[in-house]
């Protein structure tokens, strides 16, 4: 069977509103997606699918694990640590005990910069997962999930010391 474009119906599918990929910038995102490979070199790492409210996505490789380079692992380790904790992950020092699965869900803040990179000998733009941040540092409205424990208690003060200088500037006249 061949083609016929004068046949082409296009009813049923839905148009593309712009880029599936994260723009430049600090975005808030959900961790959609994380898996275990292997590189070429033997290095284990997570590849880690981030996906914003605009379902647009990127993704990250993390190395955890690099068996000819001991700073490898310790950024790659380093950069999973930081997801682990500005995501809210009940355990962050614990991850292997927990299991790839419970990075799926968590909302991170992630810095997305500028890609410059070479595709069938083109030189191309694009955008590269740079770091994960605190997901308040990425959108001032984010509202964490509640937790229990320590950090609860520590930053509920801090609520109400933010509470009691807001009371405090309405009172201030213009």
């Amino acid at each position: 069977m061949s083609f016929n474009f004068n046949a082409l119906d296009l009813s049923n599918v839905e148009f593309s509103s712009g880029s599936s990929v994260i723009p430049v910038g600090d975005h808030v995102a959900t961790v959609t997606g994380a898996e275990m490979t292997k590189t070429k070199t033997g290095a284990s790492q997570i590849m880690v699918t981030v996906e914003n409210a605009d379902k647009q996505s990127l993704r990250k490789w993390i190395t955890i694990h690099n068996p000819n380079s001991a700073d490898n692992t310790r950024i790659g380790r380093s950069e999973l640590k930081a997801l682990l904790v500005h995501g809210g992950h009940a355990d962050p020092d614990n991850i292997g005990q927990h299991g790839i699965e419970s990075m799926v869900g968590l909302k991170v803040g992630i810095r997305v910069v500028e890609d410059t990179y070479t595709k069938d000998g083109q030189q191309r733009v694009g955008s590269k997962l740079k770091s994960f941040i605190p997901p308040m540092n990425a959108d001032a409205t984010f509202n964490p999930p509640k937790s229990d424990g320590l950090e609860a208690s520590s930053s509920s003060g801090q609520d109400d010391q933010t509470k009691k200088v807001a009371e405090d500037d309405d009172e201030i006249p213009f």
